[in-house]
C-alpha cells in the first residue's frame, strides 16, 4: 500500500456466517461464539474485570489487530461495568485494513447485546486514512487506531500499556504479526507487570515473548481449542527512542485542579478537553485577550499535497487535527460550526462561550502578571497549582521559563464585500461565506504587530480572490476592513508540549555540536507540570483540539494520539536542539546574568 493511498477494505468472503479474510484466509473470530472467545481468552486472560475495578487514572491497553471490534466492544462494556470513577480507558489497536462500517454491521450482527454500542463507535469512525486515528467514545473512553504496517505503527507509538490483546491472524498465516522485532516493541510500550493474552499457543510464539521479556504460561484454551498463552512482562528492554530530547516526563495523576492562561480558543478548547475528563480548570484571562471576532476557516488537507516519500509531517498532522476538530465543534458549539465536509467555518466568539460553558471550568477575569514557582505554581500571589498550561497568544513577561521561545507576531488584514457565496473557496487566499456578504482574507506582515488597514492589501485580496473564486468578488463593493495579530513559530507548526528546563539542555546537551551519539545523553528535563499549548499562527482554530487532547493524554500518561516524529516536530525543545547543534547558546549563564546580557533567543 502506497504511503499516499488511504487504505482499502479487505474483500471479505463469508462462510457459514463467518467473515474470511481472503489474504490470510482465516476467519476474524472463532466459528463457536466469537465473543464467548473473546472474553476468555483476552479479557479474562488479562483479568480485567478485577483490574479495571482498582484501576485509577488512565487504563491503556493495546491490540495487536482491532480486526470487527469485538474485542473492543467486550473491552469498552466490561470497562463501563467494573471501573471507578475516576478512571479513564486508552484503547489502542493496529490494524493494516480497517473493515467498513458495513462490514463491521454485518460482522457483529451476531451479537444483538453489543449492537448500541457497535453503532456508537461506527458513527465516529473517521474518513479510512493511514496514520493514527484518535476516535473520542465519550468521557472516560479513547480509542487510538493504528492504520498501517504493525512494526511501523508501533516504532511511532508512545504509550505506556497495562495490558495488551495479541489477536492477529494466525502465525502461520500473518508470520509478520508475531514477528521478534513486532513482539519486543510490544514489550518496551509496557509497563512492568503489563499482561497479555493470546488464543495462540504456537511454540516459536512462546519463545519470542520469553526472549522480550514476557512470563508465559500455557493456560486451557476455549471451545475445541485446547491451550493459549498468558503472562506478565518480568523485564523491559530499553525503548527505542531516536529523538532522545523529545522524550515526556513521567505523568502526575495527582492533581485535580489546573490553571489555565488564556482565553482565546487554543485556551478554550484545552480547557474543554480537560474538563470532560474530570479535571477543574481555573481559566485566566481577560474579554480582551478572546481573539478575533471574524469566522475561522478549517480545510482538510488531502491529499493534494504527497509526494513519492507520502505526505509531509505538517500535512499529516493538519489532517488529524482536521478530524478532531470538526468531531468537538460539531459536538460542544454546533450552533458557531458549518461543515462543508472538505472543510469548515467557526464563529470563534460563539465557540467561545460554548467551550467555556462546563462545570468544571471556572473563568478568572486577571491576566497572569505574577508567577511563583516553588512547590507548584503560584498565580498572581494567589492559588498554587500542581499543573500549569500556557495558551496564551504571548508568552507573559513573568514566565521566564518560556520566554527563549521563538513566538513571532504577524499582522495580516482581511476585507468585507457585499456579495454572498454559497461555500468557503480557497487558494492563495480565501473567501468564506459571512451573513449575506463574504469575507476575504488574509495578508500577512511577518514580525510585525501594526494594525492600520491598508488600501493596497484589501486590493490585493480582492483581485486575488477573483481570479479563482468564479465569483465577481473584485467588483463587489468592499464594506469594511478588520486586522488582526496571530502569533506564529519560526517553522510554521504550534509548539506543543512540556517545557524544557533551558539551563539544563544547554549544560547537559552541549555536545550535540561535536556529533556525539544519542546514547550518550541523559533523559531531558523539563520544568514540572509547566506545559506549553502556543503559536498556532492563522491554523489555530484547526490544531487546537487535537494539540488539547495531546497535551491531556501525556499529562495523565494515556497513549499519545500522535505519531513520534510528529510529537518531535511539535516539542517546545526543538529549537533549543537546532542551535545548540550550532553551538549558539539557548540558556543565560551565571557569568552573562551577572553582566545583565538579555536572554538567548531560541529563533535561527
Amino acid at each position: 500500500m502506497s504511503k499516499n493511498t488511504p487504505p482499502l477494505p479487505p474483500p471479505l468472503t463469508w462462510t457459514d456466517g463467518l467473515p474470511i479474510h481472503p489474504g490470510y484466509q482465516d476467519s476474524y473470530y472463532s466459528r463457536e461464539d466469537g465473543a464467548a472467545e473473546s472474553s476468555h481468552v483476552f479479557l479474562g486472560g488479562n483479568d480485567l474485570a478485577a483490574r479495571f475495578a482498582q484501576a485509577q487514572g488512565a487504563f491503556t491497553i493495546g491490540e495487536l489487530g482491532f480486526g470487527t471490534a469485538l474485542n473492543f466492544l467486550l473491552t469498552w462494556q466490561l470497562w463501563d461495568e467494573t471501573r471507578r470513577p475516576d478512571a479513564r480507558l486508552s484503547y489502542v489497536a493496529v490494524e493494516a485494513q480497517p473493515l467498513s462500517a458495513e462490514q463491521m454491521r454485518q460482522a457483529l450482527t451476531p451479537w444483538p447485546g453489543l449492537h448500541d454500542r457497535a453503532e456508537h463507535l461506527r458513527e465516529r469512525l473517521p474518513e479510512a486514512r493511514a496514520g493514527f486515528q484518535h476516535i473520542r467514545i465519550n468521557d472516560n473512553v479513547d480509542l487510538l487506531l493504528l492504520v498501517g504496517d504493525v512494526q511501523d505503527m508501533l516504532d511511532q507509538a508512545q504509550m505506556t500499556a497495562h495490558a495488551w490483546f495479541l489477536d492477529g491472524f494466525a502465525p502461520s498465516r500473518n508470520a509478520a504479526m508475531w514477528a521478534p522485532r513486532v513482539l519486543k516493541r510490544v514489550a518496551e510500550l509496557s509497563q512492568i507487570g503489563a499482561s497479555f493474552a493470546t488464543y495462540s499457543a504456537a511454540g516459536h510464539v512462546r519463545r519470542t515473548l520469553l526472549e522480550a521479556g514476557f512470563q508465559v504460561e500455557k493456560t486451557p484454551g476455549f471451545g475445541r481449542k485446547r491451550e493459549m498463552l498468558k503472562g506478565q512482562l518480568q523485564e523491559r528492554p530499553s525503548r527505542s527512542q531516536t529523538i532522545f530530547w523529545a522524550t515526556y516526563p513521567e505523568p502526575t495523576r495527582a492533581h485535580t485542579r489546573i490553571a489555565l492562561v488564556g482565553r482565546g480558543i487554543v485556551g478554550a478548547c484545552q480547557a474543554r478537553v480537560l474538563a470532560e475528563r474530570g479535571y477543574h480548570v481555573d481559566v485566566y484571562g481577560d474579554d480582551d485577550a478572546t481573539s478575533p471576532r471574524i469566522p475561522a476557516l478549517l480545510v482538510r488537507p488531502w491529499p493534494e499535497k504527497a509526494t513519492e516519500h507520502g505526505i509531509s509531517i505538517s500535512e499529516r498532522f493538519y489532517q488529524h487535527a482536521f478530524e478532531q476538530a470538526r468531531a468537538l465543534y460539531a459536538r460542544c458549539c454546533p450552533a458557531a460550526w458549518e461543515d462543508y465536509g472538505d472543510c469548515g467555518t467557526l464563529r470563534p466568539q460563539n465557540a467561545l462561550t460554548e467551550l467555556l460553558n462546563h462545570p468544571n471550568i471556572q473563568r478568572i477575569d486577571a491576566r497572569l502578571e505574577r508567577l511563583e514557582h516553588e512547590r507548584g505554581w503560584r498565580l498572581n500571589a494567589d492559588q498554587t497549582y500542581t499543573q500549569l498550561v500556557l495558551c496564551s497568544a504571548e508568552v507573559p513577561a513573568c514566565l521566564t521559563q518560556a520566554i527563549p521561545l521563538p513566538i513571532n507576531p504577524v499582522a495580516g488584514q482581511c476585507v468585507r464585500v457585499g456579495k454572498p457565496i454559497a461555500r468557503p473557496r480557497w487558494r492563495e487566499t480565501h473567501a468564506l461565506p459571512l451573513d449575506d456578504d463574504t469575507l476575504i482574507g488574509g495578508t500577512y506582515r511577518p514580525n510585525s504587530r501594526e494594525l492600520h488597514e491598508r488600501d493596497e492589501e484589501s486590493r490585493w485580496l480582492l483581485q486575488t480572490a477573483a481570479a479563482w473564486a468564479e465569483c465577481a468578488l473584485e467588483h463587489a463593493p468592499a464594506l469594511s476592513a478588520h486586522t488582526g495579530i496571530r502569533f506564529a513559530s519560526p517553522d510554521h507548526l504550534p509548539v506543543v508540549g512540556p517545557c524544557p528546563d533551558f539551563a539544563w539542555w544547554q549544560t547537559r546537551y552541549a555536545g550535540l555540536q561535536h556529533g556525539e551519539r544519542h546514547q550518550a545523553f541523559p533523559t531531558p528535563k523539563h520544568h514540572h507540570g509547566l506545559w506549553l499549548n502556543l503559536a498556532h499562527g492563522s491554523r489555530g482554530a484547526t490544531a487546537a483540539v487535537l494539540s488539547a487532547i495531546h497535551l491531556n493524554a501525556a499529562m495523565e500518561g494515556a497513549a499519545h494520539p500522535l505519531e513520534s516524529d510528529i510529537v518531535a516536530a511539535l516539542h517546545p525543545g526543538r529549537f533549543a536542539i537546532r542551535r545548540l547543534r550550532r553551538g549558539k547558546p539557548i540558556a543565560l549563564t551565571d557569568e552573562s546574568r551577572a553582566a545583565g546580557k538579555p536572554t538567548p533567543s531560541l529563533r535561527g
